[in-house]
């Protein structure tokens, strides 16, 4: 929603949503298996799973196969 007044209407009922539902809302993580390829680094498992810091992933040069 672009409309700013109407969107602080969502984020407030979201809000309440949340502290209604505590502590409940954070205890689920769906169950994965995740596969990342060798070629990858900076992937850093975590309890919460290992897409949290996706945007630090990187593939050396000497390693990439596909070119931009």
């Amino acid at each position: 929603v672009f409309d700013q007044p109407q969107r602080k209407v969502f984020y407030d009922r979201f809000q309440e949503i949340l502290a209604e539902e505590q502590p409940y809302t954070f205890l689920y993580v769906g169950e994965s298996l995740p596969a990342v390829s060798k070629r990858f680094r900076g992937v850093k498992p975590a309890p919460a799973g290992i897409r949290y810091n996706f945007n630090q992933w990187f593939v050396p040069k000497v390693e990439q196969k596909y070119a931009r």
